[in-house]
C-alpha cells in the first residue's frame, strides 16, 4: 500500500512538473523575427516581433517597429504593442510611456506642435491604472509610493539632458501624497529623502513633513545610511543624523 502510495505521488509530481515546463515561455528567434516556446520547444507564440524578452513576474515584454507591449504567461497580448517606451513589471505594475503630440506657443506668441512622452503604469490586464500624465516616473518603493514628475527633459548649455519641471509623489491608487512642488527630490532612504524647494535642500518623511529644515546647498544622493548623511553648508560638507545634528571630521579627530 504504501509503494502504491509513493508510485501515485511521483506520477503527480511529474505530472505538475510536465506541465510547469510546458507553460514556461522561452524566447526563441526565427530569422530576423522572435516569439516564445516552452521548453519542450514547442512554439507558444509565433516568431512575430523584432524583440522578445524573458518574462518576468509572468509577464513578457514584446517589440515591433521599436513600439512595445506585453504577453502573459500563456503568450496573451495584453496590450497593444503601441507604447514607445516601457519597462519590466515590478510588484504588478509597469511603467509605460507614449507620445502625445501637445500644442504650446514660443516666446514670439507663435503656436507649434512638440511630441512629449507622458508616462504612467499599467497593471497585469493591461490596464492603464495611473494615467500617463507624468514627464517622468520610477517605480514603486517598499513603502507603497512612486516618485513621479511633472515637467520634461531639457538640455543645458553644456548639452546634457536635465528635467525642467517639479517632482512629488503618489501611491498605487494614483492619489498624490506628496505634492508635486519640489525641484528636486530623492528616493526614501530609512524613512527620509532630501527635498529641495528654491535654492535650499531638507529632508522630509513619508507623510511629506519636513523633518530637518530646507537649509543645505547641496547633499549626497544615495540618502541615509546606518542613521548618517553628508550635506553641503557654505562650502563644507559634513554629516548629519537623522535629527539634523551635525558631525564634522575635526570632531571624529578630537575624540
Amino acid at each position: 500500500m504504501k509503494k502504491n502510495y509513493i508510485i501515485i505521488v511521483l506520477i503527480l509530481v511529474f505530472i505538475f512538473l510536465d506541465h510547469a515546463f510546458s507553460q514556461l515561455l522561452i524566447p526563441f528567434r526565427k530569422g530576423d523575427k522572435w516569439g516564445y516556446s516552452n521548453q519542450k520547444k514547442e512554439v507558444i507564440v509565433e516568431p512575430i516581433f523584432d524583440m522578445t524578452y524573458p518574462l518576468q513576474e509572468g509577464m513578457g515584454l514584446v517589440v515591433i517597429d521599436k513600439m512595445y507591449g506585453f504577453v502573459d504567461s500563456t503568450g496573451k497580448l495584453i496590450t497593444d504593442v503601441k507604447y514607445n517606451v516601457a519597462y519590466m513589471f515590478q510588484d504588478g505594475l509597469a511603467i509605460v510611456g507614449r507620445e502625445f503630440e501637445e500644442e504650446k506657443t514660443n516666446s514670439s506668441g507663435i503656436r507649434y506642435r512638440s511630441l512629449e512622452t507622458r508616462y504612467g503604469f499599467i497593471d497585469k490586464k493591461g490596464r492603464e491604472v495611473i494615467p500617463l500624465i507624468y514627464g517622468d516616473v520610477y517605480n514603486f518603493q517598499e513603502n507603497g509610493l512612486a516618485l513621479v514628475g511633472k515637467g520634461k527633459y531639457i538640455k543645458n548649455k553644456e548639452g546634457k539632458d536635465y528635467f525642467d519641471g517639479k517632482w512629488g509623489y503618489i501611491n498605487k491608487q494614483g492619489e498624490v501624497v506628496i505634492p508635486i512642488k519640489y525641484y528636486r527630490l530623492g528616493i526614501f532612504k530609512e524613512g527620509l529623502a532630501y527635498a529641495q524647494i528654491s535654492s535650499n535642500i531638507g529632508y522630509i518623511n513619508e507623510k511629506g513633513e519636513i523633518v530637518i529644515p530646507f537649509r543645505y546647498d547641496d547633499v549626497d544622493i544615495n540618502g541615509f545610511n546606518h542613521g548618517l548623511t553628508s550635506v553641503l553648508k557654505d562650502d563644507k560638507w559634513f554629516y548629519i543624523d537623522k535629527k539634523g545634528n551635525e558631525f564634522y571630521e575635526e570632531d571624529n579627530n578630537n575624540q
